[in-house]
């Protein structure tokens, strides 16, 4: 997201609290039991984060399906939330009860459940709250 779409689409929001977590990827595979995680290093680390929302634009999930999902620590167990179609906004928290939670890790996760599968999509993050105060 360029800097004029942002300001746009969220006036007034820091490049500190809105960030592109995933651009534009296109993921494939002949396997109908194919699993691919984001890579450690892009996870998002919300050590300090109680709300977080997750812009998902899924274009394409043929075959597969998108999921965000959270672990406390980076071994897991990793805690999936519901699959991702179109555009959604998952609003994830640290609360007691939240339908999805937010534990210090996130990344995302594509599942083949059938041959010659594919995936278009990108997830943009904006941290709402944090630990001290809101962000916006």
């Amino acid at each position: 997201m360029t800097a004029y779409e942002r300001s746009v689409a969220r006036p007034g929001v820091s490049d500190e609290q809105w960030a592109v977590f995933q651009d534009w990827v296109v993921l494939e595979g002949p396997g109908a039991t194919d699993v691919l995680y984001q890579l450690p290093p892009f996870w998002h680390d919300g050590k300090d984060d109680e709300l977080v929302q997750f812009v998902v634009r899924v274009v394409t999930a043929t075959n597969c399906a998108v999921y965000l999902e959270s672990a406390l620590f980076p071994e897991g167990p990793w805690d999936a939330c519901s699959g991702l179609s179109a555009t959604t906004t998952v609003q994830m928290s640290n609360a007691p009860g939240a339908s999805d939670l937010l534990n210090r890790f996130v990344r995302w996760r594509v599942a083949a459940s059938g041959g010659g599968w594919v995936a278009c999509f990108k997830i943009d993050r904006l941290r709402v709250r944090y630990r001290g105060g809101r962000v916006r």
